[in-house]
């Protein structure tokens, strides 16, 4: 393949395209902030979109709509500061991915990037920078709307969380993936009744004659997550018996 980048351009375009995808996912994904809604479900929100929101159905019943998407209209973002943040951190976001994309052509294509215009490239990855870092600067400044207070009651405020914390990306794949698993559980092999019987192995016996005796363990009910079509059981784990748990309280797969 033909190209006029050296080693060190090679590396900076791979770096570029990392980072500008690494920008845009975290741009569009609306996993910025976590709170509680009602006390019952986790929401999450971004700069433009939101996941788990309450809305009152035909009934007049306020029911909590488990799923993500972003707002409407853009004028429907709960905040200005969340609307320039929208803007700033897009715009940076483009830019970068933007000026990586092209700087990855250069990789197989001769004189795309050369020395003149690798210093606007470079300028642009500046601004790009800036653009970006300003739009997350003045995220927190939204803090304060009616949405965050719902989710985080009414002690957030700028730069103040409240009850709510940011989260990771993978964090939140992994507290999904262990919801879905603990419901399995319960939906599969776990009757739902004022106690269960859990069989244990008395300490000190011989595989071949094992003499049992059973455990009552007093649970609560409780909902199960929307893997089954119910509500959320983030909680679930804490309420079952010691003999579903492992020994560092992990479910049982």
């Amino acid at each position: 393949m033909a190209t006029s980048l050296t080693g060190v351009g090679i590396l900076w375009a791979t770096l570029s395209l990392a980072a500008a995808l690494l920008c845009c996912s975290g741009f569009y994904l609306p996993f910025w902030i976590q709170g509680r809604l009602l006390g019952r479900v986790d929401a999450y929100f971004s700069s433009f979109r939101r996941c788990n929101y309450p809305r009152v159905n035909p009934q007049g019943v306020v029911e909590i709509v488990e799923e993500c998407g972003r707002y409407s209209r853009f004028w429907d973002i709960p905040s200005p500061w969340w609307q320039a943040s929208t803007i700033l951190v897009g715009t940076g976001s483009a830019l970068s991915l933007l000026i990586a994309v092209t700087a990855s052509a250069a990789c197989c294509i001769t004189y795309v990037i050369h020395s003149g215009n690798a210093k606007i490239a470079g300028s642009a990855q500046l601004l790009s920078a800036l653009l970006v870092v300003g739009g997350a600067a003045v995220y927190p400044v939204g803090w304060d709307n009616r949405e965050m207070r719902e989710s985080c009651g009414n002690s957030s405020h700028i730069y103040r969380l409240g009850e709510s914390r940011l989260v990771s990306d993978l964090s939140v794949q992994r507290r999904h993936v262990t919801d879905q698993r603990v419901a399995l559980r319960l939906a599969n092999q776990v009757p739902m009744t004022n106690s269960i019987e859990c069989i244990e192995e008395s300490a000190g016996t011989s595989k071949n004659q094992l003499p049992l005796k059973t455990i009552h363990a007093d649970i609560e009910n409780v909902p199960l997550s929307p893997v089954i079509g119910v509500a959320n059981i983030s909680d679930a784990v804490k309420s079952l018996p010691k003999c579903l748990m492992h020994t560092d309280g992990a479910v049982f797969d």
